[in-house]
């Protein structure tokens, strides 16, 4: 036996974490002895070779989020060690390490601004004051035996250390909920620095904080480029020095003439200062920074997830010519990033790069993105010093899959590349079979889910870049099954509870940017709601996002830290369930447990209503809340209920669970007729009340007959909005329907998930259909992940890998194909290891092969019906 994939908080040998803040620990074991289950371990933490926490041996088979000390030293490395017994007598250790980072109350440094005259930002390319070059110089006698630097930024910061970048993250400190939230990074500096003079160097551009389109709701904000940094030397000698932004930091403009996180960057080489950020520079002319009295330390907080990165770099696949005379090049995928050209121009001649996810129908430039502030431009300008040089954005970054390219004579492929950006995160799932549409839609969904998980979960990498709660509340669970985005979502969850409003509510879009914020109070005012509101739907993720991550990891830890914004949002759902709907006939024992009042989105882009009138849409919305409204207020209050009963706190699990099942009492008086009729003939409103359980068991069948019916009279196609298809072909299964479930997913007529493949999608559509009869492209985005929720149920059903307990620990290997699929493979990263199953039809037999990982069981069933119950190890079954 031995262990492996040692982490802390979910990350391998993490540096800088929350010396406040409860850590907690995992670990994986791998036997060649088949049934191996931990029987009990040991957790030892080190500082300077003392033990400061000894758990002893404690008796149980958890090996995830195993709790740490309350409270560990800021600024100090330890080192941990966790032995391990199993039930076959045999026991190992392992070790690994952590660093905690700066306190909150030992930050000596000030918050240093740009000397310049504020500049109220605006909307559009090259509008934007140039980006601040902060300089600070500094004299070391000894070289290092230890150096940590803590930084953060207002805008966003790339980091130098004597003209070296110590790591290749981007856009730090990351979007957060800034009036309450503000990240800051560490940084190992102990090889970087040297006796004799140092600098350090930030570059800062205006990022989300000084967007308007991202700019937190904070009242008087004047929003400009200000730096807060922090380094502590541990000498040879034991002493110690601080270097600490003050007056000694020094300011200048960058060769960055503009940049705007949507709108794009604007850089000019001939104003580059080469050597700016290394000793022996002269700063002659530069500007000492100014004091900023107005900033706050108690916003900081060490970053806890990783850095956005550079995950993959894609060659160009082609250059064309458009008919209109337009050089395009073309890399073959849509993605979140930016474009590097290189290129050898004269003086002064610039390099234009429009970045645009899909060619209009003659193989021309389209831009699709209209935003809620106009049109974006997604461009980025080079203006050459007459040097061949490669040239990449910095602080900024696009959706795209092709280029039109100005200023370049003669372009070939080799010259550009695309950059593409996201979070960095584990992958944990594979998926493989016989149908390569299948195949092709999977792929999708990853590289979506790679272009909307950069630094936050939004909705779509180029329009909007918004946080929005609906879109994460569904996919939650999906994301989980593709990539390990535990750290990822637990950060994003901090800014949700700094943003969730005193009454409970949560904002549209977490952070809470002003744009959304502002609309969240208007349709509060237009629906007597007496403040900002947010839908049934989108709220919920309050609680189902830490329920998504409990579900699929056992993750108890985030229910611990979000259990008072759970219960916020679960109240606030009570609470506007208490008041009655205008006009309603209902009695008052249903009405008072039925949410039907207030703003709400409904459904949600009902494909048979694409392109209504505003007034329909409206009309819809409220038509298709009558039920989507209350059933996700019930499904809120009763996962509530489940995530107060696993932390044993009996009292509100009680309380939760009671009101849960007067909300489901009321939604069957309000919504079924006596004769069990749904008063709603909407194939949503049929997926809601049977993926949930709301149908009286009697009527089951009968309402799934009624959903296929409804699908039929549709041509076989689906009908459902952004609320419901998530589940759409599990209600079609529980009803029944099993193969109407692969008809529909099959269906290569819009709207469907594989008439966007045929249509040569690489990424999930925002909607159905992106393109108008005659091929021009809709303007909406080509790059939104939430269709592709349908993965979930292809991993369970095709994949055969599904739960039967939380965190995977107690296993079900079932696939159900239908005929035509004649092998798949899937493999998914577990707490307690790599589960893998594959089948394939051959010589008249279905061969079954599946792998347990270690502290593992597992119910192998065959489609004969055969069911083996084992223990880890590799098994081969057929029938």
């Amino acid at each position: 036996m031995n262990l492996y994939a040692l982490s802390v908080n979910h990350r391998v040998n993490p540096l800088g974490i929350n010396s406040a803040e409860q850590p907690y620990f995992g670990w994986k074991l791998k036997s060649e002895k088949p049934n191996t289950m931990q029987a009990a371990y040991r957790l030892r933490i080190y500082a300077d070779d003392t033990v400061c926490f000894d758990s002893g041996r404690v008796e149980t088979a958890c090996n995830a989020f195993v709790c740490g000390p309350d409270l560990l030293r800021p600024q100090t490395f330890y080192r941990w060690a966790v032995t391990v017994w199993d039930n076959h007598g045999e026991n190992t250790t392992a070790e690994s390490s952590f660093e905690t980072s700066l306190s909150s109350n030992e930050w000596k440094a000030d918050w240093m601004r740009t000397p310049r005259a504020y500049v109220q930002r605006k909307k559009g390319f090259g509008t934007q004051p140039p980006a601040t070059l902060f300089r600070r110089a500094f004299t070391l006698s000894a070289a290092p035996r230890r150096a940590r630097l803590y930084a953060t930024c207002l805008g966003v910061y790339r980091l130098t250390v004597n003209g070296k970048r110590p790591d290749m993250r981007e856009f730090a400190p990351e979007h957060t909920s800034y009036k309450g939230l503000l990240c800051f990074q560490t940084y190992d500096l102990t090889a970087l620095l040297h006796i004799g003079e140092n600098v350090l160097g930030m570059e800062v551009g205006d990022g989300w904080y000084c967007c308007p389109q991202t700019q937190p709701p904070i009242d008087g904000l004047q929003p400009d480029h200000t730096v807060l940094f922090q380094l502590e030397i541990e000498n040879a000698d034991g002493t110690h020095t601080r270097i600490c932004s003050d007056e000694g930091v020094l300011t200048h403009e960058s060769a960055v003439r503009a940049s705007d996180i949507f709108d794009g960057e604007l850089y000019d080489a001939r104003l580059a200062l080469p050597g700016w950020d290394m000793p022996g520079f002269t700063a002659a002319d530069w500007l000492p920074a100014v004091k900023d009295t107005k900033q706050s330390d108690s916003v900081l907080y060490p970053q806890f997830d990783d850095p956005v990165i550079c995950v993959k770099e894609l060659p160009a696949q082609g250059v064309y010519t458009s008919p209109k005379g337009e050089t395009i090049v073309d890399f073959g995928q849509v993605v979140a990033g930016r474009a590097r050209v290189t290129v050898d121009l004269p003086t002064g001649a610039a390099v234009t790069l429009e970045h645009f996810e899909a060619v209009d129908a003659k193989g021309n430039y389209f831009n699709n993105i209209d935003s809620a502030m106009g049109v974006t431009e997604q461009k980025d300008v080079f203006i050459s010093d007459g040097t061949p040089q490669t040239f990449e954005a910095r602080f900024t970054f696009h959706g795209f899959r092709y280029l039109r390219v100005s200023g370049v004579e003669n372009p070939i492929a080799a010259q550009f590349v695309a950059v593409v950006l996201s979070t960095e995160k584990t992958n944990a799932g594979t998926f493989e079979c016989s149908n390569a549409d299948l195949n092709r839609l999977y792929q999708n969904t990853r590289w979506s889910q790679c272009a909307n998980m950069l630094s936050i979960p939004t909705d779509c990498p180029q329009r909007e870049k918004a946080g929005w709660t609906g879109d994460i509340s569904l996919y939650a669970k999906t994301a989980l099954l593709n990539e390990d985005v535990t750290p990822f979502l637990t950060q994003w969850l901090q800014s949700l509870c700094v943003d969730q409003r005193e009454n409970g509510s949560i904002p549209f879009t977490v952070p809470d940017v002003s744009i959304y914020h502002y609309a969240g109070i208007q349709m509060g005012e237009q629906t007597g709601c007496g403040g900002p509101v947010c839908s049934a739907g989108w709220g919920d993720a309050a609680v189902t996002v830490p329920m998504a991550m409990y579900e699929v990891t056992g993750n108890t830890c985030i229910l611990e830290k979000q259990y008072d914004s759970m219960k916020g949002w679960c109240d606030y759902v009570i609470s506007r369930a208490r008041i009655h709907a205008p006009n309603s006939t209902l009695p008052d024992e249903v009405e008072e447990h039925l949410w039907d009042t207030g703003f709400q989105f409904g459904e949600w882009l009902v494909p048979s209503l694409a392109g209504a009138p505003q007034e329909q849409l409206f009309t819809t919305m409220a038509t298709t809340s009558a039920y989507t409204t209350p059933i996700f207020g019930w499904l809120v209050v009763h996962k509530m209920a489940q995530a107060a009963a696993v932390l044993g706190r009996e009292e509100d699990a009680v309380r939760y669970q009671e009101e849960a099942d007067k909300m489901k009492h009321a939604i069957r008086a309000a919504l079924i007729t006596a004769d069990g009729v749904l008063r709603y003939e909407r194939q949503g409103a049929y997926v809601l009340m049977l993926v949930f359980g709301l149908v009286p068991d009697a009527w089951v069948d009968k309402f799934g007959t009624k959903l296929a019916e409804i699908i039929h009279a549709n041509g076989d196609r689906l009908d459902t909005g952004f609320l419901p298809t998530p589940y759409l072909l599990d209600a079609l299964c529980i009803g029944g329907q099993r193969e109407l479930a692969y008809t529909l997913l099959y269906q290569t007529e819009s709207p469907s998930w594989l008439a966007q493949v045929k249509r040569g999608a690489t990424t999930i559509w925002e909607s159905w259909e992106m393109y108008q009869p005659d091929g021009t492209p809709k303007k909406e985005s080509f790059n939104h992940y939430t269709y592709g929720t349908v993965d979930d149920w292809i991993f369970r059903t095709i994949g055969g890998i599904d739960q039967e307990d939380t965190g995977y620990r107690r296993l079900m290997i079932h696939p159900q194909p239908d005929k035509s699929l004649t092998w798949a493979k899937r493999s998914f990263e577990t707490e307690n290891g790599t589960v893998y199953a594959s089948w394939k039809r051959e010589g008249g037999q279905f061969i079954l092969t599946a792998d347990i990982p270690c502290n593992t069981t597992a119910r192998i069933i065959l489609p004969d019906g055969t069911q083996h119950t084992v223990g880890s190890g590799h098994y081969t079954l057929n029938c």
